[in-house]
């Protein structure tokens, strides 16, 4: 880690321990503040006493460290190996598994009936598909407003 990088992360790490001093980090890292320098000079950051004190503390050591948040780092994993970008509940994750068991067809009943059921505006398909007018099963919103008047 060159000069730089360690000023950045040392500014990160201040503001997650919510000190000023230099000595103060060194401090609560366990570390003399003479060391602490010689590191700094080096830019030798200190990445296993930061991960030690955010594992005590409960802060994102990632984003000290790399300026990434950890959360960050793990959509872009999950998206490099194809995993849905976001966590999902069992029920959700057993709905969907279900879903892809389905044919094509039934996907399509099971869809117009969600679509039914949650009173949806808007009609699409299970392919994301905005489908032709005289496709759509769903009412449109521009229908639900004549209806109401």
């Amino acid at each position: 880690m060159d000069f730089f990088s360690f000023e950045a992360a040392l500014l990160r790490l201040k503001g997650a321990l919510a000190l000023q001093a230099d000595k103060d980090v060194a401090d609560a890292l366990g570390m003399a503040a003479s060391a602490f320098n010689k590191r700094k000079a080096r830019g030798s950051f200190p990445e296993a006493e930061v991960r030690a004190l955010a594992a005590e503390r409960g802060f994102d050591a990632e984003y000290v460290i790399s300026g990434v948040a950890q959360a960050a780092l793990e959509m872009i994993q999950a998206a490099r190996e194809g995993r849905p970008l976001k966590k999902v509940s069992a029920n959700d994750a057993a709905l969907l598994s279900a879903w892809h068991t389905c044919s094509e067809s039934d996907q399509q009943l099971l869809f117009d009936l969600l679509m039914r059921l949650s009173q949806s505006a808007v009609a699409v398909t299970p392919s994301g598909v905005y489908p032709k007018a005289e496709e759509a099963t769903a009412p449109t919103l521009h229908e639900r407003r004549r209806k109401s008047l």
